[in-house]
């Protein structure tokens, strides 16, 4: 069983004590939700046979409940772009059918709406006195995800207002369209200050240069992961993993195996041509290209942490894993990244260092695409809104260790870890 689950931590590259419960909830300065958002990959809390992404072996949202926090996990697609996921995110929070938006999936050629939820927090933005935020916890992709989300929110999306209502709507137009449920809020700027906080574990904000070297080598960085996964699942013909991608007509049939429906996907020509997908998002050329134009919001806060678990040899620059700290799933993609670079695009040796995923200079915040660099050293007197306040670097974590599947150290640290972090992200004013 250990083997297969570190087999299965590869193919989907994801990847102490006892705290008395009762001390928390007296000192909150808020008590907004925390959400989490999973990376590349990722999958639901009834997803591969009970198997947590956020926790492994233990369950960090009920943990987090039984301390008196409240918390929820979000899924969207794994393998789907950045835009699509956080039009997921929304729905699967707030409720209601995920709208990926007219214009948007005109211009990639997929259906506009998605699958409908009940929502996780349907309270989510509603107004009483004061806004129901949320605090968003993410990982790896879902970094920029959760970034893309909150300027969605925040400034909305003009050219999917204009494809639906035309040119110049007024704010009455607006509105009766948000009513008729014929264009989203998500899309409008009227989703204001819903999110106080973005928290980014080992983010893939710059990209990743493993998915550089896997979309140049094979094609596309979801075959290089993905493929043997759907055979190790297909082999009892079961489920154990939603692909999430229906809305580009990649649903699986009635009476298909997953085997068959797996080989499927893999085979469609749809989204191995698309700028609309994961293969792109991830890259360094598409994190730059979104960095662009997805903005830090000034009234949010911006965590990063970052990983490590790479040595820099003695002769050359190059990284190689660190035996002692690195899951040896990671030990070959961590390798190929301890090597890669590409002088015409930047990507040089300062990007050798990284988690087996994700490259650690990428894990700080977004600076590809940006003409100013808007990390700062956090302080935890005096954290600051509108900036990206770095953790720092753990050297001794792989990408799996920072949510908990980690086979080198207990559970209960990550446990104590993650009931320390909600502390902090409540106590923010």
């Amino acid at each position: 069983m250990k083997k297969l689950i570190s087999m299965l931590l590869c193919l989907s590259i994801l990847w102490g004590f006892s705290v008395t419960p009762a001390s928390f909830a007296a000192e909150k300065s808020n008590d907004y939700p925390l959400v989490f958002l999973h990376g590349f990959a990722g999958w639901g809390r009834d997803e591969l046979a009970g198997l947590k992404y956020w926790g492994g072996v233990i369950d960090l949202q009920q943990e987090l409940r039984n301390a008196g926090y409240e918390a929820y996990t979000a899924v969207v697609g794994p393998f789907s772009s950045n835009w699509d996921r956080a039009c997921e995110f929304y729905a699967y929070v707030k409720g209601g059918t995920v709208d990926y938006g007219l214009a948007h999936s005109e211009k990639f050629g997929h259906e506009r709406f998605g699958k409908t939820f009940p929502g996780l927090y349907p309270e989510w933005g509603e107004n009483n006195n004061s806004i129901n935020k949320i605090h968003i916890v993410a990982h790896s992709m879902g970094a920029p995800t959760a970034r893309l989300l909150v300027q969605l929110l925040e400034e909305g999306y003009e050219e999917e207002i204009f494809a639906v209502l035309g040119d110049n709507p007024s704010q009455e137009d607006i509105n009766a369209a948000i009513a008729s449920n014929t264009l989203s809020p998500l899309f409008t700027g009227t989703c204001n200050d819903w999110v106080a906080s973005v928290s980014s574990f080992a983010g893939a904000n710059d990209g990743t240069t493993l998915a550089d070297f896997a979309n140049s080598s094979t094609g596309d960085l979801v075959t290089f992961f993905a493929t043997p996964l759907g055979g190790i699942t297909g082999l009892a013909d079961i489920s154990l993993y939603d692909l999430k991608l229906d809305h580009w007509g990649l649903k699986r049939k009635p009476g298909e195996s997953f085997c068959n429906y797996f080989d499927r996907v893999m085979g469609s020509p749809l989204w191995k041509t698309t700028k609309d997908f994961s293969n792109y998002d991830l890259s360094t050329k598409g994190a730059k290209e979104m960095n662009s134009w997805v903005e830090d919001q000034p009234n949010v806060y911006y965590f990063s942490y970052s990983c490590q678990a790479t040595l820099k040899l003695l002769i050359t620059d190059y990284h190689v894993p660190n035996l002692l700290y690195m899951n040896p799933a990671f030990n070959t993609t961590g390798t190929i990244m301890g090597s890669y670079k590409n002088t015409s695009a930047g990507i040089n040796s300062s990007w050798y260092a990284n988690d087996g995923v994700v490259n650690t200079i990428s894990q700080s915040g977004p600076k590809l695409g940006r003409s100013t660099n808007n990390i700062i050293p956090y302080n935890e007197a005096s954290p600051q809104k509108g900036k990206w306040n770095h953790l720092g670097i753990n050297k001794a974590s792989d990408h799996g260790d920072i949510i908990g599947i980690d086979f080198t150290r207990p559970a209960s640290n990550m446990r104590a870890y993650y009931l320390d972090y909600a502390k902090m992200l409540t106590d923010l004013e």
